[in-house]
């Protein structure tokens, strides 16, 4: 008679048989009262691979954890906050009359750059140019890279004094913005 037992402690198999079987039998086959050294050999080997595992694991974590951290502190640190400084290609140049009348339609031109015109090319261009007004933004076009000179011109009416602010995005930092006040007056 053959039967086979589990250990609890591993998945080892232990196999007993009645001497009628061993002798007819080519296999080698374990009792339960030594299963030391099959026991001891495979728990070794499920030690040393479940430490390697366990080892893969650990760096397969801590790599998208470090690399997070360079990137907060590398790359979204540059896209996180508007720029307000002057810089001769980013800053939006905006153009319009410092005075309009109520409801009077006017055009307001945003050119990225007030030096000099920001590059278009693929891997340097500006995606975006909004006009807001008080912080709540009035119209936005859409760039492409190439075949789109980063300059725009909206036709909008005001009712009351107020301060436009124009922003652009492009592809490799933050947004940039600039703003100038327009003042509204009654016409008659």
């Amino acid at each position: 008679m053959i039967q086979i037992e589990r250990f609890q402690t591993a998945e080892v198999f232990v196999v007993t048989a009645s001497a009628s079987v061993l002798q007819s039998s080519s296999i080698s086959i374990y009792q339960q009262e030594e299963p030391t050294l099959l026991y001891q050999l495979l728990q070794k080997k499920y030690f040393r691979i479940a430490a390697l595992s366990l080892g893969i694991i650990a760096v397969l974590i801590a790599i998208p954890v470090v690399a997070n951290q360079i990137f907060d502190e590398e790359v979204i640190g540059d896209f996180k906050h508007v720029k307000t400084e002057y810089d001769e290609k980013h800053t939006p140049k905006i153009e319009c009359p410092d005075e309009v009348g109520v409801g009077e339609w006017f055009d307001v031109t945003i050119t990225i750059g007030a030096g000099a015109v920001h590059p278009t090319l693929y891997e340097h261009y500006v995606n975006w140019i909004g006009i807001y007004k008080n912080d709540v933004e009035i119209a936005r076009a859409y760039l492409h890279p190439i075949y789109t000179m980063p300059k725009v011109t909206f036709t909008i009416a005001l009712e009351e004094s107020t301060t436009l602010v124009a922003m652009e995005q492009p592809n490799h930092t933050a947004p940039w913005k600039a703003s100038k006040e327009i003042k509204v007056v009654e016409r008659e």
